[in-house]
């Protein structure tokens, strides 16, 4: 059977494609919005997004942290396969390399050193018992302030000053809150997984 190149290898390499990632991502932003960056907001809004997801999974790659370079790589690829037929394309070389970056961190092994303390039924249902409220919760909100009303009005061109002027801010405040809480939830239940998970190979012994 053949063996894996050395953990330090995979580590290098993950911190590599990472930053090309990041890279990669940055460069697209830049391509899109730079001829007029505040011709269409909501365009400068998404990409400058999807580039500051792709830095921070980046940095999460080179810093060891593997749940952070997943969600950095499937949102990118998200948004690549979503806009696929607009801008989208631009940054299926950073979904790519980010999604190697996270494959090869998950291959090398824990990136970053379990905590000393050992988790305790309580802490694991705890963590995972409120994970799940907070991502219910958020998307609730999500649901009532981006889905039942319009966090937006129609202008003829989307210039800052139209965009500021019929944007409903309650509600987009709103979905971000729920987006947020949906984000700290699924970490949180995380948490919780990975402790139910030491758990039972401590219980088997393992």
């Amino acid at each position: 059977m053949r063996s894996r190149p050395p953990a330090g290898r995979r580590r290098a390499a993950s911190r590599l494609l990472g930053v090309l990632g990041a890279a990669s991502a940055t460069v697209a932003a830049v391509g899109v919005v730079a001829p007029a960056p505040l011709a269409d907001v909501f365009v400068t809004a998404l990409v400058g997004g999807a580039a500051a997801v792709a830095v921070g999974g980046g940095v999460a790659a080179w810093t060891g942290r593997r749940l952070g370079v997943w969600v950095a790589a499937l949102t990118v690829t998200a948004f690549s396969a979503v806009g696929l037929m607009t801008v989208g394309f631009l940054f299926v070389p950073a979904a790519l390399c980010l999604l190697a970056a996270a494959a090869l961190s998950g291959w090398a092994g824990p990136l970053v050193a379990a905590s000393s303390t050992p988790p305790t039924p309580r802490r694991a249902a705890l963590y995972a018992v409120a994970g799940a409220v907070a991502v219910g919760v958020g998307a609730w909100l999500v649901d009532v302030a981006a889905f039942e009303r319009d966090l937006f009005g129609s202008c003829a061109r989307e210039t800052p000053a139209c965009v500021a002027a019929t944007t409903n801010w309650p509600a987009v405040a709103a979905a971000a809150a729920g987006l947020a809480a949906c984000v700290v939830g699924a970490w949180l239940f995380g948490r919780g997984v990975v402790a139910a998970g030491r758990l039972v190979r401590a219980s088997s012994g393992s």
